[in-house]
């Protein structure tokens, strides 16, 4: 956060207990880990690779600019959910309306996630780290994915084509250096807070 210009608001990042490798943010600069994405990371470029993906979000106004991109169809899916809910007498009708909801947003979303992706790897380089380290960590993902296919819905999942995102993260971080040395106490302490996040879990 230091190597970007300054920001309206204070970043700042929490872990939850969950095994899936997957972190979010959301508007004002909260950026939250599953436990799982921090577990699974091998190096401290991975996880900075996947901390820089998140910053990006937050910084290019993305929650917002998809809400105004998707507030008639926000608008309409509910409607159409509640006016079927009603007539019918049944909720889950409302529960199907949501998950199109969600299928809409990620139409949007995919421009979002690249967008992501471009912006974290040059925040990550600027504070030290290699730009790979997002490219191993979504290797790491799709591998996960084939491993348990049925733990992760295509709907749910908030990175949506991750196996055909990795090709152009890699090209990326190929012309990307480093322009600073990372502090060291970084890499060292990553074992240290996985071990105690694992005795936590």
């Amino acid at each position: 956060v230091r190597t970007i210009e300054p920001q309206p608001f204070i970043y700042r990042f929490r872990v939850i207990r969950d095994p899936s490798l997957n972190a979010f943010a959301v508007p004002g600069g909260y950026v939250y880990f599953h436990s799982g994405t921090l577990l699974a990371a091998s190096s401290i470029d991975e996880l900075a690779g996947v901390m820089g993906h998140e910053i990006a979000h937050v910084k290019a106004h993305h929650y917002a600019r998809m809400q105004q991109k998707s507030q008639i169809p926000d608008l309409l899916v509910g409607l159409a959910g509640m006016a079927a809910a009603v007539a019918t007498g049944e909720p889950g009708i409302m529960v199907a309306a949501q998950a199109a909801n969600v299928a809409v947003k990620l139409k949007f979303s995919r421009e979002f996630e690249n967008e992501s992706d471009r912006l974290g790897s040059i925040f990550m380089t600027r504070a030290g780290f290699d730009p790979a380290g997002i490219t191993r960590f979504f290797e790491r993902i799709v591998h996960e994915q084939k491993r348990h296919p049925y733990n992760i819905p295509p709907y749910l999942f908030s990175h949506p084509d991750v196996e055909d995102r990795i090709e152009s993260v890699d090209l990326q971080a190929q012309e990307l250096r480093p322009t600073r040395l990372a502090d060291p106490r970084f890499r060292e302490a990553l074992h240290d807070a996985q071990a105690r996040l694992a005795y936590l879990v």
